[in-house]
Formats: C-alpha cells, sequence, structure tokens
C-alpha cells in the first residue's frame, strides 16, 4: 500500500514551482531467518527516503500468518530459509499479497 507522501522543502527546486515535492513511499517487509541480517537490512530500510519499514519475520510461517494483514508493496524474502525455502515461501505469498505487492527472494 503506497501512501503518498508530501515533503516540505526549505527551497524551490528547479523541478518544482513550490515548496512542495511528492513522492511515493513503498512499504517494505522482510523475511530473514539470521538476525543480525534482517537487522542490518530494516536500518536501511528506515534510513531510505522513499521507503517504509512495515514489518521483519525470522521465519516464513509467521510471515504467511501476518503479511497479507499488512500488506507491504515490496516483500524481501532470503532464498536459504531454515524450513520452507524462500522460493516456496514466495510462490505461497504471491496469491495472498494484492496484485501491486511484488515477493523478492534474494540471497541476502
Amino acid at each position: 500500500m503506497r501512501r503518498r507522501v508530501v515533503e516540505t522543502l526549505d527551497y524551490p527546486t528547479r523541478r518544482d514551482s513550490g515548496k512542495e515535492r511528492l513522492f511515493w513511499s513503498i512499504a517494505v517487509s522482510i523475511i530473514e531467518d539470521d538476525a543480525s541480517v534482517r537487522h542490518i537490512v530494516a536500518g536501511w530500510i528506515k534510513q531510505a527516503k522513499n521507503l517504509r519499514y512495515v514489518s521483519e519475520y525470522g521465519n516464513p510461517e509467521s510471515a504467511l500468518a501476518r503479511l497479507p494483514e499488512e500488506k507491504p508493496d515490496v516483500v524481501l524474502v532470503d532464498i536459504n530459509l531454515a524450513g520452507l525455502s524462500g522460493i516456496h515461501c514466495v510462490c505461497r505469498l504471491k496469491p495472498l499479497l494484492p496484485e501491486d505487492a511484488v515477493p523478492h527472494a534474494d540471497g541476502l
């Protein structure tokens, strides 16, 4: 669920006529079983200007249960998860998430 965000600038930019610039924030969730990697990726998302941190999960089972309620735009999924693999997790997530959500498996 992308949210429209209005950023107020102290100065007008060349592309903007006024002091406000519109941009979209992208809601991101993480599924990663390594807590240190999960923490690092969550930190990157929280610091990114156009990304909005939604949630993080240490196992795919809890993510599959809760992500449909949260409706993130992007889900970063580790391929090498314990138990259910990241590829199988993405296959099970895709029908549960809105059409515009993008599950992404990666070797984080």
